[in-house]
Order: structure tokens, then sequence, then C-alpha cells
């Protein structure tokens, strides 16, 4: 036998299956009436902040340490430029960043 809880579980669970819209922007904006839907989607609302966050901080390290190496005149061939415009390891590129302030040539910058 289930139990009351267990059924409006059940429905909500049920309900949020068929009336959620299925394409992704109208689903970010849908609000789930099961508590298991809903847990989910805020998870996955701090999850693509964070990612968002990341990338964002990627490519503001990226276009500094461009701009560094431009300013201190060193030449970045465009392979090197793509591989740090591409980079989303925030850490690796502030390492290459701190680099780039006493470099003199990009190998200074991307060795190890």
């Amino acid at each position: 036998m289930t139990s009351i809880a267990d059924d409006e579980f059940r429905s909500d669970l049920v309900l949020d299956l068929l009336l959620a819209p299925a394409d992704a922007p109208d689903i970010a904006n849908y609000e789930f009436r099961s508590d298991l839907l809903r847990s989910i989607a805020a998870e996955n609302r701090k999850l693509g902040e964070a990612l968002g966050e990341a990338r964002v901080e990627a490519r503001v390290l990226a276009q500094a340490l461009l701009t560094v190496l431009e300013v201190r005149g060193v030449p970045v061939p465009e392979d090197t430029r793509e591989r740090i415009l591409t980079c989303t390891n925030p850490a690796q590129l502030n390492t290459w960043l701190f680099r780039a302030a006493t470099a003199t040539s990009i190998d200074d910058v991307t060795r190890g």
C-alpha cells in the first residue's frame, strides 16, 4: 500500500514529465511541481552558473595574457594564440600570465 505522500510525489513527477516543455530555453523557466525535479533543476542552475563564471574568468585571463605579451613585444604564433584563447583552465592561464610578466619569448611562457 502506498502513502498519500508517495502518490503526490508520483503525481507531481508525472505531471512535470508530461507538461514540461521539451526545448531548452523554455525548460529553463519551467516551474517544476515535484520536489525532486525542482531540486535537480536548482542544482543544474548552480552548476551552469559556476561553469559560466569559469568560462568568463578563462576568457579574461586569456585576453590579459595576450595583452601582456603584446605590450612586452613577445610574438605569439597563431597556433599558440589559439591554444591560449581556447584554454578553459584558469590555473594554467594564471601560470602563463605570471610567466608573461618576465618572458622574452613565447617558450618562456608555455614551457612545462
